[in-house]
């Protein structure tokens, strides 16, 4: 199950204050509730392996979640201490700050202060070590 992590609305950036890590963890936490209990005979560690993250980068469609690169070191951290089967991002065209820090979403630039590629560079730090 690939959760994509964008567009959650004005109740959850009210609930969650646009926290878009704590989005994103519970996301992932509640899932693996949900799995544990149609997977009555998997482990935690199985079920999780089972979930994949997927947040969009940079500024989303609703300007107030933005996921930043430290954020993104934060998901990238969370998702290997859970051991979390997949770990991706909307999109990687988006992976650079060509177009600067803007008020508005692209589809050819995050947004937000970064290097080219270093959202990529983020999400492959060792997060499928856990597979082997």
């Amino acid at each position: 199950i690939n959760l994509m992590y964008m567009d959650f609305g004005g109740y959850f950036d009210t609930l969650y204050n646009a926290n878009m890590v704590s989005m994103c963890e519970d996301a992932v936490n509640n899932t693996e509730k949900q799995l544990k209990n149609i997977y009555h005979n998997k482990s935690d560690n199985q079920i999780f392996l089972m979930i994949g993250m997927t947040p969009m980068i940079g500024m989303n469609d609703d300007t107030t979640e933005i996921v930043t690169t430290a954020n993104a070191q934060d998901l990238a951290l969370f998702a290997s201490k859970k051991n979390l089967g997949r770990v991706s991002m909307w999109s990687v065209t988006r992976d650079n700050n060509i177009g600067g820090t803007t008020s508005y979403v692209s589809p050819s630039f995050s947004s937000v202060p970064q290097t080219t590629g270093e959202f990529t560079t983020i999400f492959n730090s060792g997060i499928y070590s856990n597979l082997q």
